[in-house]
Formats: C-alpha cells, structure tokens, sequence
C-alpha cells in the first residue's frame, strides 16, 4: 500500500547531524552515472569507505574529495594546483538555508504573477524544497520507487546489510548531495534525494541502482549504477596513502573554499 510523505529539509538534517559515529567496514563504491535517453556516461566515480571517512574521486575531475564526519567537513585538493581547502558541515547547511530562502521568495514571486507557466513553475520549485512521494517498495526485487508528478526515483538495493555499513554510507550520500548542490545550484534541489536516503535509511537498505525520471519538456532520465567492492584492493590502499600525504606537504598551499572554486572552476584539472 503506497505510503505517503513529506519531507521537511530541517527534518532531515537533524537526522544526519544526530548519526551516531561507528566504525564501519572498509569498502569502495564505483558509481558509472547515464544519460538514459542518449545513452551517454556523463559520471565516473571511485569512493572509498575507509576509517570513518570517505574518499572521492571523480574521472576527469582532478580534485579529490574526502568526507571527514568526525571532523564535520569535507577536504578537497588539487594535486595538480598544489590547493587544498575545507568547508565545514555548518557551512552547507547555512548555505543552503540562504538558498532555500531565495527560492522561497522567487516562488511567491511567480505566484503573484498568476500565469498558468509561471504558477507550475512555483508549484516544481517548492516540491523540490518540500518534496512528498508515494512510497512502493517490491520485496521480490528489492525495488523501492518514489514517484509524484515531478520528479520520480526507482532504486534496485541491496538488503540485509549490517546497520553500520548502510548508516555510514547513506550519511555520506546525504552531505554530499548538499554539498554538490552548493557546487551546482542549477541542478536539483537535495531535498528529494535526502529523502530517498531516508526511506533507504528506514529499510536498512544501501542502492546499487537509482533511476531519476521527470516527465517534463527534457524527459530527463539518469542512471546511476553503484558497484559495491567489500574489500579495499591494493590499489585504493595505494591511493589513500598517497592522498593522506600530499596533504602533509609543508609546501601544500591551503586556501578558502572560495578561493578554492575560483581557481579550479570552470577550467578544472585534467
């Protein structure tokens, strides 16, 4: 029977704020994300869970991420640039309650205007903020799906997880939601993924495929396939090394996050 939720960003953040911090299991998440209707690859990633902390990779970013939650920040460097910055989960947050606020005023503002364009506008942008699904979940599959009119997920998992594993990595998946939002304003709001971790969360369940539809003019569909390895190879033993390094350099050149941004944006590193 569909379940249906709603979603108060606030909510969410006492929840990933009040995780408990455990020791997890070493693992690596390679994630290849498409472009259903072209068939294009528009994401590679490597992560790998290790001590508590996350490190990300992205192909052809040239900048390496690392989610630090004992710390409540993320690091991130350029080893090309020779930069290295951090930002502070208090940081996000405060950055995205500015946000939130701006789009809340950009909806009252298309609602007074009163067209039929500009109030479906308003009613898209405030799901994002507030998002309520109907909630499925097939037992058989494995499959849960969130569905509404604007915007649905489909996500194959993996259940029967030890609480732990599935905990560190959906907390991991949450604050780097917001913080890509923070990268992108453009794209869509955390709001609703945050809220298919939270059922995910609920489920004890992690994903290894989430579908992202929206039915508008675009018929935007991504794809992202998650492939779980439960043991670091030599070569993510290798890496962490190598990065844990680089950041102890004396001649390592840190720098704000704004600083940061302007230097690596929009040229990136190869």
């Amino acid at each position: 029977m569909a379940l249906k939720i709603a979603c108060l960003v606030c909510i969410n953040l006492l929840l990933i704020f009040g995780g408990s911090s455990v020791r997890a299991q070493d693992f690596t998440v390679i994630t290849e994300t498409e472009h259903v209707n072209s068939g294009k690859i528009v994401g590679r990633s490597r992560t790998i869970f290790h001590a508590g902390e996350a490190y990300d990779q992205v192909t052809g970013l040239g900048e390496i991420t690392i989610y630090q939650p004992g710390r409540q920040q993320f690091t991130i460097f350029s080893a090309a640039r020779n930069l290295a910055t951090t930002i502070s989960f208090n940081d996000i947050v405060a950055n995205q309650r500015e946000f939130d606020r701006q789009i809340l005023s950009h909806v009252e503002q298309l609602e007074r205007r009163g067209s039929r364009e500009t109030l479906q506008k308003a009613a898209e942008l405030k799901f994002q903020l507030l998002p309520e699904f109907q909630e499925n979940f097939d037992a058989k599959k494995n499959e849960l799906s969130m569905t509404s009119e604007y915007y649905s997920y489909v996500v194959k998992t993996e259940p029967n997880l030890q609480p732990q594993i599935v905990g560190s990595y959906l907390r991991y998946a949450d604050w780097t939601k917001q913080y890509n939002a923070l990268l992108d304003p453009a794209s869509i709001f955390p709001a609703p993924r945050l809220l298919v971790n939270q059922v995910l969360r609920k489920r004890g369940a992690m994903p290894l495929t989430v579908s992202l539809k929206h039915p508008g003019k675009n018929s935007l569909h991504l794809q992202s396939r998650h492939q779980i390895r439960w043991k670091l190879t030599d070569q993510d033993r290798a890496a962490i090394v190598f990065w844990q390094r680089f950041l102890a350099k004396p001649d390592l050149k840190w720098v704000t996050f704004q600083e940061f941004q302007a230097a690596v944006r929009p040229a990136g590193d190869e």
